[in-house]
């Protein structure tokens, strides 16, 4: 272990006083990582990113292949990868390189918000984003300040109103997007509220009005046999996002009403616009549109969210 230099500039490692933790040679790549404190952190980690970047035309293609890798069925047997026939994910594997990657600190499993964040190369303990703003932005929802946007699920619900099924069968996208586009009818009370389909049971709803607030409990209780959740807002502004989330759910449950599986619905992740620079000017990488995302692009500028047709035709285009 040897004591280098603090970071004035990350491109180089400059002859100036030496920082009292000692590290190893390749610690000013991870100074999140080694400093998670931001008082010791030696640089912002965007713009370190920035500093180390040189321009050019290469092209970068960014493959997330979510929930890749898993475990053998029984011990000692093979995995998935292991067991799939994978020559182009091999090819490239020979022709590439390996290494590994921590999106936000040793011993922490991120969720989507924070696991995307890091791939995209944001810090996530800087940068928060919700799932509902998460969901929006990925389907290319232009969010705007004061909105808030919330993650929902199209559910089952028998006479009683206790949920049956929490994901409505998991309702194909050629059924579920006649339906958020019906309750993109809907008119509040106050503001504007916004739907858009997402997949499956999953969609978006936006609300726009003056003074709201994005801390607000989940409906969704977890299990089935019991109603959804009340809406509960954790403060004023949240409060008054809470009475226009139940007024869209009273009637949203009226216009379902009649609908053999999705009759209901359940929301989670209550969030705000997320404060992270848009990727051109946080890393100056341009982002290109990528059909098979379904949930994040780039973070402030995505793709028009697809129809049925588009999100069916890339789904049946998969190969390793």
């Amino acid at each position: 272990m040897t004591a280098l230099p603090c970071w004035t500039n990350a491109d180089k490692i400059r002859k100036t006083e030496h920082c009292k933790y000692p590290v190893n040679s390749a610690a000013y790549l991870f100074p999140l990582l080694l400093f998670p404190d931001s008082e010791s952190r030696p640089m912002d980690l965007h713009d370190l990113t920035r500093d180390l970047q040189v321009k050019n035309d290469s092209k970068i293609v960014m493959l997330v292949a979510d929930g890749l890798g898993g475990l053998p069925m029984k011990p000692g047997g093979k995995t998935e990868l292991e067991t799939a026939a994978t020559p182009n994910l091999d090819a490239l594997a020979a022709i590439g390189a390996q290494g590994g990657s921590i999106p936000v600190l040793p011993g922490i499993a991120p969720g989507s918000g924070p696991g995307h964040l890091g791939l995209f190369g944001y810090d996530p303990l800087k940068y928060l984003i919700g799932r509902g703003a998460l969901e929006a932005t990925g389907i290319g929802f232009q969010l705007q300040d004061g909105d808030v946007a919330v993650r929902c699920n199209f559910c089952s619900l028998d006479k009683d109103g206790l949920i049956t099924d929490r994901r409505a069968g998991r309702i194909p996208s050629e059924e579920s997007f006649p339906l958020a586009e019906k309750l993109d009818s809907i008119e509040l009370s106050e503001g504007e509220v916004f739907v858009r389909p997402v997949k499956e049971h999953r969609f978006v709803v936006v609300f726009r009005a003056a003074g709201l607030g994005g801390n607000l409990d989940d409906t969704d209780p977890q299990q089935t046999g019991v109603p959804p959740l009340p809406q509960k807002g954790d403060d004023a502004a949240s409060q008054k996002t809470a009475k226009l989330a139940a007024e869209f759910v009273e009637k949203a449950t009226k216009m379902l009403y009649d609908e053999p599986a999705a009759n209901g619905l359940t929301m989670r992740g209550f969030a705000a616009p997320p404060p992270c620079p848009p990727t051109r000017k946080s890393t100056d990488y341009e982002p290109q549109r990528s059909p098979s995302t379904r949930c994040t692009k780039d973070s402030h500028h995505s793709s028009a969210w697809r129809s049925p047709e588009n999100q069916k035709r890339w789904t049946n285009k998969s190969t390793c």
